[in-house]
């Protein structure tokens, strides 16, 4: 259960994404694992954060969409993910690597992210970054924990349960519990739009009423037909982040 938490699964697909043709590259070794990076365009960037056991390239048609209007774009391969080769990552270390990549690349004045990387943002926001818009697409609620308890739900043992925290506290120095993104996004400035499809198998719909009613200033987009993953790729998704975004 420790290693299904922490190790996403890979899809074979470790080229560099088409939309990112002579973009700027950065790599950097962080205490969670290799992250990898690209901007293209100058001035203040949009950063885009993929999902897990995913990478930059669910990104290509959005990349393409902001570069067409000269909207200037940072992307990353979170660790554990893309063309890196660690194998594992948490919310934590992937928002740390991330802080990294941003003072490499940025500046950045807005973020989108997918699924995983939902949480990973409202973290690092949390820890300090600025974003005056941030797009978050199918956010996972509670994240971690919720695993657990949907593990529960199909007859684990408590005992295989807190077995598993404790591994986890021992791999990472950190609480199991220590990130709950509703108690994050309370306190959020910036103004956020969420875009989520109804059918979307992998993380409920609910997910996106419940943190767009916590955020101050947010708005929710309800979509339909494009399941999970397919949301970060679909035209009308793209036109809606590039409304709110550039």
């Amino acid at each position: 259960m420790l290693s299904d938490t922490l190790t996403p699964k890979r899809s074979g697909r470790t080229h560099i994404a088409a939309s990112l043709r002579g973009a700027e590259s950065w790599r950097s070794v962080t205490p969670g694992g290799e992250v990898t990076g690209w901007r293209a365009g100058s001035g203040p960037a949009c950063l885009l954060i993929h999902g897990w056991s995913d990478s930059h390239l669910v990104w290509d048609e959005l990349i393409a969409a902001f570069r067409s209007v000269g909207k200037a774009v940072v992307v990353v391969d979170l660790p554990g993910h893309g063309i890196n080769p660690s194998r594992q990552t948490t919310v934590p270390e992937a928002s740390s690597a991330l802080a990294q990549a941003v003072a490499a690349l940025g500046p950045i004045d807005s973020l989108v992210a997918h699924s995983f990387g939902c949480s990973v943002a409202v973290h690092v926001i949390q820890a300090g970054l600025t974003c005056s818009r941030t797009v978050l697409l199918a956010p996972p609620i509670p994240g971690l924990h919720g695993k657990w308890v949907q593990a529960i739900e199909r007859g684990v043992s408590r005992e295989t349960i807190d077995r598993a925290y404790r591994l986890y506290e021992a791999r990472t120095g950190i609480s199991a519990e220590a990130f709950d993104i509703e108690a994050a996004v309370v306190k959020m400035n910036g103004k956020a739009l969420f875009l989520h499809s109804m059918d979307d198998m992998h993380t409920p719909f609910s997910n996106s009423e419940r943190l767009s009613s916590l955020w101050p200033n947010a708005r929710l987009i309800m979509m339909t037909g494009l399941g999970h993953r397919s949301i970060a790729s679909d035209p009308a998704a793209v036109s809606h982040i590039l409304t709110f975004v550039a």
